[in-house]
């Protein structure tokens, strides 16, 4: 394991310990975040950096969207939605389930993502470590970085 995931491994630990600490839940209504983060595919990584939304539809459940931008050559933009999942047992944690496109030039390919993250909030402000994994035309790729965002 390389000293980078090492790190950020380490880093999503810490984070979810505070959380769990701290027992605060952020989902008092919409939630808009800021995402960055990497995606590795096929042994390459890129840098990505997105946004990040939840509308809550039922005590547990949201509609998710995403959209992600790439900063390598060239260029992929990624956007899509689905639900999230906000189990009863651990406030924090967040299960996502959804569809996607992806665009590089003049290609685009839909994929299907499923992820988990880990809600930490402190007022309106939350922290949220991710990893998603990707199922793109018989491959998968892994997203992962971290969202920081506010519920209104």
């Amino acid at each position: 394991m390389n000293k980078n995931r090492l790190n950020f491994c380490a880093l999503i630990g810490l984070v979810v310990g505070l959380g769990l600490s701290t027992q605060n839940d952020a989902r008092a209504g919409f939630e808009l975040g800021a995402f960055a983060g990497a995606k590795t595919a096929a042994s390459t990584t890129h840098f990505l950096l997105g946004l990040d939304a939840e509308l809550p539809i039922m005590p547990f459940i949201g509609a998710a969207a995403f959209f992600e931008q790439s900063l390598s050559t060239p260029a992929a933009t990624s956007f899509g939605g689905g639900i999230a999942i906000h189990p009863i047992p651990l406030m924090g944690l967040r299960l996502v389930g959804q569809g996607g496109l992806e665009m590089v030039s003049s290609t685009s390919e839909f994929f299907f993502r499923v992820g988990a993250g880990y809600n930490i909030g402190v007022g309106p402000v939350m922290v949220q470590p991710v990893f998603n994994l990707d199922f793109v035309s018989g491959s998968t790729a892994m997203v992962y970085g971290v969202t920081v965002g506010i519920a209104l």
